[in-house]
């Protein structure tokens, strides 16, 4: 298996300076394409369980 050192240690495939992605798209103006920050998608997470129960407690008041 190929083995990509990489220096973005906040990418949420970051793992000793070697990226676990199974893909990896680079482009040559922009860089790493793959790169995701590990707080935004615990954000998403959160935010979509929140949206959620919030509609239920609107549903069930109306």
């Amino acid at each position: 298996m190929t083995r990509v050192r990489c220096y973005i240690e906040d990418c949420m495939f970051w793992k000793k300076g070697i990226c676990q992605a199974k893909e990896i798209e680079i482009d040559p103006d922009e860089g790493c394409l793959t790169f995701k920050l590990e707080e935004e998608e615990e954000e998403e997470d959160f935010f979509s369980d929140w949206e959620e129960e919030g509609l239920d407690e609107l549903e069930e008041e109306w």
